[in-house]
């Protein structure tokens, strides 16, 4: 599956971590914990920073369901918004 990034809220869904090139660390993550697909979602915030969201389903998310998951970037945005005039991490 060839990673894409939508204008559409920004998901990045993996079916199939197992044996991915994407996914490197087969033998210490994939394997040991069960990790069967991978979601990543963000965007660029107002400020030009940056927001980022990876998840590592152990159940294999298919494309159908990764795009229910559209909305929740933009609302990971809007949930950091009042965060953006100070500092966050020291």
């Amino acid at each position: 599956m060839r990673l894409r990034d939508p204008p559409d809220g920004r998901r990045q869904p993996l079916e199939e971590a197992a044996g991915s090139p994407f996914v490197p660390a087969q033998r210490d993550f994939v394997v040991p914990f069960g990790i069967r697909s991978v979601l990543g979602f963000g965007g660029m915030l107002p400020d030009g920073n940056l927001i980022a969201t990876t998840m590592f389903p152990k159940v294999r998310l298919p494309r159908e369901k990764a795009d229910m998951f559209k909305t929740l970037s933009l609302s990971a945005k809007l949930a950091v918004l009042p965060f953006m005039d100070g500092t966050i991490f020291a």
